[in-house]
């Protein structure tokens, strides 16, 4: 199987803001099916023509031994064509020979270490700053490496490695996941199928003896899990002895994870019945709704309706009609803030009302009064808030947005409008796109074919009517009037994407990667053929 599609299950942690990398491969590459052997030549990888952008060069220090610190910094990014992965400096020199796949989604921070598969189909890692192999691809799955990693070489028995390829100790286990609680704690099966906690030296500090043990936190001191009698548990994990301790709750059958910080889980009875308890195993909530929904939502940050209200629990009646409540910081319980009568869970804005649907009409709610105005009497339909924006539409068709008190920022005047996935959504006029800001100002004309990446934070990609493109930064609070900068035109952009700060764009015969930094290509190389760019990252040595 090729290990870039397989599911590495409790291996892999996604990075908020990165994109997945199987984008990287549909280009053709082939891994342990064959044709993709890490090639030793580099040069028909070189980059041509590299800008003479001031960054800081990594020089050409000796290459230290395997688990040595390496106290070099600078710019790293994985390049991907046909002839596979590599990674490069800021300035596009290859530092690594060419593998099937190198994983992008390791660099950055005080990450060392990257991951890559070899033509076998295995796992080994790269340092990420002199892209030298330090530890041999042997492994069938393998976790990134922080202290440790979790690797597999039969896919089956799993144990713990150091960072310079020996056993962290000797056990291994039938199931398990990385070390989590800031790297205090991992969770492991043994091989009479239950979970237990061990730390770094191995010890098992809360025996294998539960059904489950849901993910650690990285800060806040509780977890939570199901006992070996069906029980759900709630584990301290920072207890006045040091070890982890489990108090079971006899009442419930299951437990979600811990919600807001160190405040309370949602539990389910036998019967399915839900409710919330606090840590110290007090219920909160009785246990009588088919539905708990939890969310941050800060309901009211302009002004203070409900003392340190900002969270809030959609909950589903056994009748099937949704309401909410509202948890205080400074209480133990939750109150009712909207009645048990909407036909759909309520979509908050954040100052205070919702859009929701009652008796079969849409309407805005006053969380406050309670008070529900169906939008038809406006003319109007509007969607759930999405980033405190919704999107109405009027009785002739046409679409505007509406902000989280209910007034209208645009008026109703277009063919179609997205959703705020980011700082800013498209709008069709006429079979044009065009976009619109937060704040609701035309950003960009509805006169482009296509856009392209609006679910990025900061840049668009406008196809124009010549099948040509540009790429603009867009921000409504920029000191420009617009709100809008051009960044650069193009005849093709690698999938019409911005991958995180860097794009591949074609500029006649010749194909550039380009990093961008607020609006300026920082730095651009040439490359000999069309490829894909990862977000550079900056790399630095854990001191």
């Amino acid at each position: 199987m090729d290990i870039r599609k397989k599911g590495l299950r409790h291996f892999e942690k996604s990075r908020k803001g990165r994109l997945a990398w199987g984008i990287l491969l549909c280009m053709g590459i082939a891994c342990a099916a064959g044709g993709c052997a890490p090639q030793k030549e580099t040069d028909s990888f070189s980059a041509e023509g590299a800008a003479a952008a001031s960054f800081q060069d990594n020089g050409g220090q000796e290459m230290p031994q395997n688990g040595e610190e390496e106290e070099d910094r600078g710019l790293r990014a994985v390049l991907s064509s046909e002839k596979g992965d590599i990674l490069v400096d800021e300035k596009g020199q290859p530092l690594s020979d060419i593998y099937p796949h190198i994983y992008a989604e390791d660099l950055g921070g005080y990450q060392e270490y990257v991951r890559f598969c070899s033509e076998e189909g295995k796992v080994g890692f790269l340092s990420a700053v002199s892209g030298r192999e330090l530890i041999q691809a042997k492994y069938a799955d393998a976790s990134e490496m922080s202290k440790s990693a979790l690797v597999s070489e039969d896919g089956k028995e799993k144990y713990f490695i150091k960072k310079d390829g020996e056993r962290l100790f000797e056990a291994a286990f039938a199931d398990a996941y990385p070390f989590e609680h800031q790297g205090r704690y991992a969770r492991v099966m043994g091989r009479n199928g239950r979970w237990g906690l061990l730390d770094e030296s191995g010890h098992e500090v809360l025996k294998m003896e539960y059904e489950k043990i849901n993910a650690l936190p990285d800060v806040y001191g509780y977890a939570t899990g199901v006992d070996a009698d069906g029980y759900a548990v709630i584990i301290e994990l920072d207890s006045e002895d040091g070890f982890p301790k489990a108090a079971v709750l006899k009442e419930y059958a299951d437990i979600g994870e811990v919600q807001n910080g160190d405040s309370f889980a949602v539990v389910t009875t036998k019967e399915g019945d839900r409710g919330v308890v606090n840590l110290s195993g007090e219920t909160i909530l009785p246990p009588q709704y088919s539905d708990i929904s939890f969310r941050q939502l800060y309901l009211f940050e302009d002004y203070d309706l409900r003392e340190n209200a900002n969270f809030a629990v959609t909950v589903k009646s056994r009748d099937g009609k949704y309401g909410a409540l509202y948890f205080q910081d400074n209480g133990d319980r939750f109150s009712e803030l909207l009645p048990m009568e909407y036909d759909e869970p309520l979509q908050f804005s954040g100052n205070g009302y919702a859009v929701a649907r009652k008796n079969g009409e849409i309407g805005l709610v006053d969380v406050v009064t309670h008070s529900f105005a169906p939008l038809k009497e406006r003319g109007l339909s509007a969607e759930p808030y999405i980033n405190d924006r919704s999107v109405v539409c009027a009785d002739d068709g046409k679409y505007g947005i509406m902000d989280s008190v209910g007034e209208l920022l645009v008026n109703p005047e277009y063919d179609s409008v997205g959703a705020y996935l980011s700082n800013c959504c498209e709008a069709v006029l006429d079979n044009k796109k065009g976009v619109l800001s937060y704040q609701g100002k035309t950003l960009l004309p509805a006169e482009y074919v296509n856009l392209y990446d609006m679910d990025a934070d900061e840049y668009v990609i406008a196809e124009q009517t010549n099948h040509t493109y540009k790429i603009f930064r867009v921000d409504d609070e920029a000191e420009n009037e617009d709100g809008v900068m051009e960044v650069l035109t193009a005849d093709e952009i690698i999938e019409n994407q911005i991958d995180g700060n860097t794009c591949v764009i074609k500029d006649g015969n010749t194909w550039k990667v380009c990093w961008l930094d607020e609006g300026q290509v920082i730095s651009e190389f040439q490359w000999t053929e069309p490829c894909k760019c990862s977000s550079y990252e900056e790399i630095r040595a854990e001191s």
